[in-house]
Protein backbone atom coordinates (compact mmCIF):
# COMPACT_ATOMS: atom_id res chain seq x y z
CA UNK A 1 0.00 0.00 0.00
CA UNK A 2 1.07 3.56 -0.57
CA UNK A 3 1.75 6.18 2.08
CA UNK A 4 -1.62 7.81 1.46
CA UNK A 5 -3.97 7.20 4.41
CA UNK A 6 -6.56 4.50 3.91
CA UNK A 7 -10.17 5.43 4.75
CA UNK A 8 -11.96 3.81 7.71
CA UNK A 9 -13.97 0.65 7.07
CA UNK A 10 -17.39 2.14 6.37
CA UNK A 11 -15.98 5.22 4.68
CA UNK A 12 -14.00 3.01 2.33
CA UNK A 13 -16.98 0.75 1.60
CA UNK A 14 -19.30 3.68 0.90
CA UNK A 15 -16.72 5.50 -1.20
CA UNK A 16 -16.09 2.34 -3.20
CA UNK A 17 -19.82 1.76 -3.69
CA UNK A 18 -20.27 5.30 -4.92
CA UNK A 19 -17.29 5.11 -7.27
CA UNK A 20 -18.19 1.66 -8.65
CA UNK A 21 -21.78 2.74 -9.20
CA UNK A 22 -20.44 5.62 -11.26
CA UNK A 23 -18.22 3.28 -13.25
CA UNK A 24 -20.98 0.73 -13.86
CA UNK A 25 -23.52 3.33 -14.92
CA UNK A 26 -21.53 6.12 -16.56
CA UNK A 27 -18.17 4.83 -17.76
CA UNK A 28 -17.88 5.27 -21.53
CA UNK A 29 -15.49 2.33 -22.01
CA UNK A 30 -17.79 -0.04 -20.13
CA UNK A 31 -20.86 1.25 -21.99
CA UNK A 32 -19.03 0.81 -25.28
CA UNK A 33 -18.00 -2.71 -24.29
CA UNK A 34 -21.62 -3.64 -23.51
CA UNK A 35 -22.92 -1.98 -26.69
CA UNK A 36 -20.44 -3.96 -28.79
CA UNK A 37 -20.83 -7.23 -26.88
CA UNK A 38 -24.60 -7.57 -26.53
CA UNK A 39 -25.11 -8.45 -30.24
CA UNK A 40 -23.04 -11.60 -29.69
CA UNK A 41 -25.73 -12.83 -27.27
CA UNK A 42 -28.92 -11.75 -29.03
CA UNK A 43 -29.41 -14.78 -31.31
CA UNK A 44 -29.05 -17.27 -28.46
CA UNK A 45 -31.48 -15.27 -26.32
CA UNK A 46 -33.95 -14.90 -29.17
CA UNK A 47 -33.84 -18.64 -29.87
CA UNK A 48 -33.97 -19.57 -26.17
CA UNK A 49 -30.75 -21.53 -26.69
CA UNK A 50 -28.89 -22.10 -23.42
CA UNK A 51 -25.65 -23.30 -25.02
CA UNK A 52 -22.59 -21.07 -24.89
CA UNK A 53 -20.60 -19.81 -27.83
CA UNK A 54 -16.84 -20.23 -27.74
CA UNK A 55 -16.36 -16.51 -28.44
CA UNK A 56 -18.10 -15.68 -25.14
CA UNK A 57 -14.99 -16.81 -23.27
CA UNK A 58 -12.92 -14.21 -25.12
CA UNK A 59 -15.57 -11.56 -24.48
CA UNK A 60 -15.54 -12.47 -20.79
CA UNK A 61 -11.76 -12.17 -20.66
CA UNK A 62 -12.02 -8.70 -22.21
CA UNK A 63 -14.65 -7.75 -19.65
CA UNK A 64 -12.49 -9.07 -16.83
CA UNK A 65 -9.53 -6.99 -18.03
CA UNK A 66 -11.72 -3.90 -18.30
CA UNK A 67 -13.10 -4.39 -14.78
CA UNK A 68 -9.60 -4.97 -13.40
CA UNK A 69 -8.49 -1.73 -15.00
CA UNK A 70 -11.43 0.13 -13.43
CA UNK A 71 -10.76 -1.45 -10.02
CA UNK A 72 -7.09 -0.55 -10.34
CA UNK A 73 -8.05 3.09 -10.94
CA UNK A 74 -10.33 3.12 -7.90
CA UNK A 75 -7.70 1.37 -5.77
CA UNK A 76 -5.10 4.00 -6.67
CA UNK A 77 -7.60 6.79 -5.96
CA UNK A 78 -8.21 5.31 -2.52
CA UNK A 79 -4.52 4.91 -1.65
CA UNK A 80 -3.87 1.27 -2.53
CA UNK A 81 -1.02 0.12 -4.72
CA UNK A 82 -3.14 -2.41 -6.65
CA UNK A 83 -6.68 -3.72 -6.99
CA UNK A 84 -5.90 -7.01 -5.18
CA UNK A 85 -4.94 -5.18 -1.97
CA UNK A 86 -7.96 -2.95 -2.39
CA UNK A 87 -10.30 -5.91 -2.95
CA UNK A 88 -8.94 -7.66 0.18
CA UNK A 89 -9.34 -4.52 2.27
CA UNK A 90 -12.85 -4.02 0.94
CA UNK A 91 -13.85 -7.57 1.88
CA UNK A 92 -12.34 -7.08 5.32
CA UNK A 93 -14.20 -3.77 5.72
CA UNK A 94 -17.47 -5.41 4.76
CA UNK A 95 -16.88 -8.22 7.26
CA UNK A 96 -16.03 -5.73 10.02
CA UNK A 97 -19.06 -3.60 9.24
CA UNK A 98 -21.24 -6.71 9.20
CA UNK A 99 -19.94 -7.73 12.64
CA UNK A 100 -20.76 -4.24 13.89
CA UNK A 101 -24.31 -4.74 12.60
CA UNK A 102 -24.04 -1.88 10.14
CA UNK A 103 -26.70 -1.76 7.45
CA UNK A 104 -24.96 -2.99 4.33
CA UNK A 105 -27.63 -3.98 1.86
CA UNK A 106 -26.53 -1.51 -0.82
CA UNK A 107 -22.84 -2.03 -0.08
CA UNK A 108 -23.18 -5.81 -0.03
CA UNK A 109 -24.99 -5.79 -3.37
CA UNK A 110 -22.18 -3.72 -4.86
CA UNK A 111 -19.61 -6.14 -3.47
CA UNK A 112 -21.61 -9.01 -4.93
CA UNK A 113 -21.52 -7.22 -8.28
CA UNK A 114 -17.75 -6.83 -8.03
CA UNK A 115 -17.34 -10.50 -7.20
CA UNK A 116 -19.73 -11.39 -10.01
CA UNK A 117 -17.53 -9.53 -12.46
CA UNK A 118 -15.00 -12.30 -11.90
CA UNK A 119 -17.52 -15.10 -12.55
CA UNK A 120 -18.03 -16.29 -16.13
CA UNK A 121 -21.55 -17.62 -15.52
CA UNK A 122 -22.69 -14.34 -13.97
CA UNK A 123 -21.13 -12.44 -16.87
CA UNK A 124 -23.13 -14.56 -19.33
CA UNK A 125 -26.29 -13.99 -17.30
CA UNK A 126 -25.66 -10.23 -17.29
CA UNK A 127 -25.10 -10.20 -21.05
CA UNK A 128 -28.25 -12.24 -21.66
CA UNK A 129 -30.24 -9.78 -19.56
CA UNK A 130 -28.77 -6.92 -21.57
CA UNK A 131 -29.57 -8.80 -24.80
CA UNK A 132 -33.19 -9.32 -23.71
CA UNK A 133 -33.45 -5.62 -22.88
CA UNK A 134 -32.02 -4.70 -26.29
CA UNK A 135 -34.45 -7.06 -28.04
CA UNK A 136 -37.34 -5.52 -26.13
CA UNK A 137 -36.24 -2.02 -27.15
CA UNK A 138 -35.84 -3.12 -30.78
CA UNK A 139 -39.35 -4.60 -30.75
CA UNK A 140 -40.75 -1.40 -29.23
CA UNK A 141 -39.07 0.68 -31.93
CA UNK A 142 -40.41 -1.67 -34.61
CA UNK A 143 -43.92 -1.50 -33.12
CA UNK A 144 -43.73 2.32 -33.03
CA UNK A 145 -42.59 2.35 -36.64
CA UNK A 146 -45.49 0.10 -37.64
CA UNK A 147 -47.94 2.30 -35.73
CA UNK A 148 -46.44 5.37 -37.35
CA UNK A 149 -46.65 3.74 -40.76
CA UNK A 150 -50.31 2.87 -40.24
CA UNK A 151 -51.02 6.37 -38.94
CA UNK A 152 -49.28 7.75 -42.03
CA UNK A 153 -51.34 5.45 -44.29
CA UNK A 154 -54.56 6.61 -42.64
CA UNK A 155 -53.51 10.24 -43.03
CA UNK A 156 -52.63 9.64 -46.70
CA UNK A 157 -56.04 8.11 -47.31
CA UNK A 158 -57.77 11.10 -45.68
CA UNK A 159 -55.75 13.57 -47.77
CA UNK A 160 -56.45 11.66 -50.97
CA UNK A 161 -60.15 11.69 -50.18
CA UNK A 162 -60.03 15.47 -49.52
CA UNK A 163 -58.10 16.67 -52.55
CA UNK A 164 -57.08 13.59 -54.45
CA UNK A 165 -53.42 14.04 -53.55
CA UNK A 166 -51.35 12.06 -51.05
CA UNK A 167 -47.94 13.21 -52.09
CA UNK A 168 -45.17 13.82 -49.61
CA UNK A 169 -46.38 11.65 -46.74
CA UNK A 170 -45.13 8.40 -48.25
CA UNK A 171 -41.69 9.89 -48.79
CA UNK A 172 -41.57 11.07 -45.16
CA UNK A 173 -42.53 7.59 -43.91
CA UNK A 174 -40.02 5.89 -46.21
CA UNK A 175 -37.29 8.25 -45.07
CA UNK A 176 -38.11 7.43 -41.45
CA UNK A 177 -37.85 3.68 -42.12
CA UNK A 178 -34.65 4.01 -44.08
CA UNK A 179 -32.98 5.78 -41.14
CA UNK A 180 -31.01 2.86 -39.67
CA UNK A 181 -29.39 4.74 -36.79
CA UNK A 182 -28.94 2.62 -33.66
CA UNK A 183 -32.05 3.62 -31.71
CA UNK A 184 -31.70 1.09 -28.88
CA UNK A 185 -29.41 3.24 -26.70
Amino acid sequence: MSSKSIPSDMTMVRKCVSRMYGVLTCDSKLKSFFDNTVPHFINKVEEGDESHELEWTNLYESFECLMESKLEDIALEMGFSNHSDFFSALRSSLATASEEKATLTKEQRMMDMLVASYDYEKFVLLMKIKARNRLQKLREVEREREESKHAGDDQDDEEEEKDGVGEGKEDDVNEMFLDDDDEDD
